[in-house]
């Protein structure tokens, strides 16, 4: 009888420890997922930014040459103004989910791509003419991109040479 009662008190434990095991590995198995799912938000969002930058750049290499038409010519002003606003609001949805480091470098490449409208007055901000429009981004755009990868996981399966 003894034994019996034992055997019980030992099957008993062991059950509640395989229901202990099974509860902290589903939980576990949980969270995984949902940090997978906010990764990959994270990622459609850094997407996002990436294809309106793209095409912000696209609009600003074909006026590049002849920025002061943006004061004259009040349609491509409206559209540099649009593409602006569209710009910053993609900036500010990376803003919401990203790590500070992300958060600096997108706020830094959407300005460095802004001041390339020239809308500004203030001849501190003003680009020299002759300024090669790639050189003028690229610190910016490349800390961007490297701080992206970082935080999306891409540098540590992609090895930089």
């Amino acid at each position: 009888m003894a034994a019996a009662f034992l055997g019980a008190v030992v099957g008993g434990a062991a059950s509640l420890i395989g229901v202990y095991l099974t509860t902290r590995t589903t939980k576990e198995q949980a969270e995984a997922q949902q940090l997978a799912a906010l990764r990959l938000e994270r990622k459609e969002i850094v997407l996002e930014y990436l294809k309106e930058t793209q095409d912000m750049q696209a609009f600003i290499r074909g006026i590049w040459h002849h920025r002061e038409s943006l004061v004259k010519d009040k349609e491509l002003s409206r559209e540099a103004s649009v593409r602006s606003h569209q710009m910053w609001f993609y900036q500010r949805k990376v803003h919401l989910v990203a790590s500070k480091q992300l958060r600096e470098a997108c706020l830094a490449f959407t300005e460095k791509l802004d001041a390339c409208l020239g809308f500004t007055d203030d001849p501190a901000e003003q680009i020299p003419e002759g300024t090669n429009f790639w050189l003028f981004i690229d610190a910016e755009q490349d800390r961007f991109l490297d701080t992206a990868r970082d935080e999306l996981g891409f540098s540590k399966i992609i090895r930089k040479p």
